[in-house]
């Protein structure tokens, strides 16, 4: 015997159609699509209204007026009515994304529908509320990971080289939205030096986790690269991560993302009772990722020189977008005609004030004081102790004057 193929649509009942229609199609966005009115044999009518809540799936009221045996007044909050624990029985609609969820939450208060925080069940992240007819109402975004699913399959066993490809093939024949089947496919984008970058917002995001888990979980467990030996590609993912965020425009705090995926990272090796990384490694990481940026600069032919990056890098930037930047502004300054000018006369000062201590540079008395002016003849002059003053400064400066 055939099978079925999932819900045509689920039915449940009102009575007050017009405030149902207003909350599903006004408030939730669900399109109205089908209205009847049928006449019952015995007497009296039902109306059906079905809105389309997506992937061809419907939801229909519907509200009974005059029919025998159907009382006026019945309850419609399932579980009310069958007497059971709020949430027993209710209706789950999926969103794609933890921020679709936070906008639905903040668009139902907006309605002022009383809505839950969101709350973590494990398998997903959900908010509740209730609809005009008394029935629970659920918005999930599932947190299960599909992003290396394809990879227990026999086609991937067999061709590992189709990991994502498969993975793409498999989202899309299960329904999948389209923006997550793609995000399966581009994880493992850039694959080599020159291949293109994630084109979706959820690939580009799974792109740069995938890479730092990879990156800062073989850094705890002290397997980094040595020399020559990279077996886990920590280069070609460390260098992902940075040209994804270079190369679109993604200004993301390199060190809060290394953080972060550190204390994942961090609580697993617990879990299993291994032992805790290094406090500083966060920094290491940073410095190795840096070290990738410096090659790939150098060896891409833009004019950029080693004084140029380690200029930039001694700012300590925490977005590689910034750190670009910077860079790029170094180099068209660099090309300036008044470059050398300003660079000499810069670094004559840094070294004045190197040597100067650890002196603020409030306390090097240089300040010309409004009491040491005196009006004389319709001009300005300084009185002795001032002019003493400037000249002890300005021999102390002749003295102490860094080389060119």
């Amino acid at each position: 015997m055939p099978t079925g193929h999932g819900f045509s649509h689920v039915g449940v009942s009102t009575h007050d159609m017009d405030a149902t229609v207003h909350f599903y199609e006004e408030v939730l966005g669900f399109p109205h699509v089908v209205e009847s009115v049928t006449r019952v044999t015995s007497g009296g009518t039902v109306r059906e209204v079905y809105f389309e809540i997506g992937e061809g799936q419907f939801i229909v009221f519907m509200e009974a007026k005059d029919v025998p045996g159907i009382p006026a007044d019945y309850d419609t909050g399932i579980n009310r009515a069958l007497g059971v624990p709020l949430g027993m029985y209710h209706f789950a609609l999926r969103v794609r994304s933890l921020d679709d969820l936070e906008s639905r939450r903040r668009h139902l208060e907006s309605h002022r529908v009383e809505v839950t925080p969101i709350v973590d069940l494990g398998h997903a992240k959900s908010i509740f509320f209730f609809d005009p007819n008394g029935i629970q109402l659920e918005d999930a975004q599932r947190a299960a990971e599909l992003s290396k699913c394809d990879l227990l399959t026999a086609m991937v066993g067999e061709f590992p080289e189709l990991q994502g490809v498969m993975g793409r093939y498999y989202a899309l024949h299960d329904h999948e939205p389209d923006e997550v089947a793609d995000a399966l496919a581009e994880q493992y984008l850039p694959r080599f030096a020159g291949d293109v970058l994630p084109a979706t917002g959820a690939g580009l995001a799974l792109a740069v986790a995938d890479k730092l888990d990879t990156l800062i979980g073989i850094f705890a467990i002290g397997q980094k690269p040595t020399g020559t030996k990279d077996p886990f590609g920590l280069r070609r993912a460390a260098l992902g991560v940075l040209r994804i965020l270079i190369e679109t425009g993604v200004a993301l705090d390199l060190r809060e993302l290394i953080r972060s995926a550190l204390e994942s990272v961090t609580a697993d090796i617990a879990r299993l009772g291994g032992k805790p990384p290094d406090e500083k490694l966060g920094e290491e990481i940073y410095d190795y990722m840096m070290e990738r940026l410096r090659a790939w600069y150098l060896e891409g032919g833009g004019g950029i020189s080693t004084e140029m990056f380690d200029a930039v890098l001694d700012t300590r930037p925490a977005s590689p977008l910034d750190f670009d930047q910077r860079l790029r502004a170094l180099a068209a300054f660099l090309k300036l005609p008044e470059a050398a000018g300003l660079t000499a006369a810069n670094k004559r000062i840094a070294n004045i004030l190197r040597k100067a201590g650890d002196r603020p540079v409030a306390a090097i008395d240089v300040a010309l004081q409004v009491r040491l002016f005196k009006r004389k003849a319709g001009r300005t002059t300084v009185n002795d102790s001032a002019q003493r003053g400037a000249v002890t400064f300005a021999e102390r400066g002749e003295r102490k004057r860094a080389p060119e």
